[in-house]
C-alpha cells in the first residue's frame, strides 16, 4: 500500500497530465464498489472533462465537469491505469518455461503513467 507522499506524487502527476481530458471509457476491477451501480456511474461520467485531481488521505479524487467525482484507492499495489498505452514494441516477458506472462502490453501487472 503506498504511503502518503507516494499518493501525493501520483496526484501531482495526474494534475499535469489529465486536466481537461475527456472521459471516454471507465473500467473497475471491483464493480461492486461503484455506487449506486457500475453501469449508471459509467454512463454518467463518460463525456465529462477532468477539472482537477486532489487527495483526501490516501484516496485520490478526480473532479469532473459534470459535478461528479471519481474516488480511487490504490489498494496494495499502488498502481493506477488511466489510459491504454499503444506501442509498436513487441517485447514479451517470459518465464523459465518460455511461456508468455502477458498477452497485452498493458495489463493488471504493468501500468504506464
Amino acid at each position: 500500500m503506498p504511503e502518503l507522499p507516494e499518493v501525493q506524487t501520483i496526484v501531482n502527476d495526474l494534475n499535469e497530465k489529465i486536466i481537461s481530458e475527456k472521459i471516454v471509457s471507465f473500467w473497475s476491477d471491483w464493480k461492486k464498489s461503484v455506487r449506486p451501480n457500475f453501469t449508471r456511474f459509467k454512463n454518467e461520467i463518460i463525456g465529462a472533462k477532468i477539472i482537477g485531481v486532489r487527495r483526501i488521505g490516501k484516496q485520490i479524487i478526480i473532479d469532473l465537469s459534470n459535478k461528479k467525482s471519481i474516488m480511487i484507492h490504490l489498494k496494495m499495489s499502488g498502481h493506477l491505469l488511466y489510459k491504454r498505452q499503444i506501442t509498436n514494441n513487441k517485447l514479451q516477458i517470459q518465464n523459465s518455461k518460455q511461456q508468455n506472462y502477458f498477452t497485452e502490453k498493458v495489463n493488471q501487472y504493468i501500468h504506464h503513467i
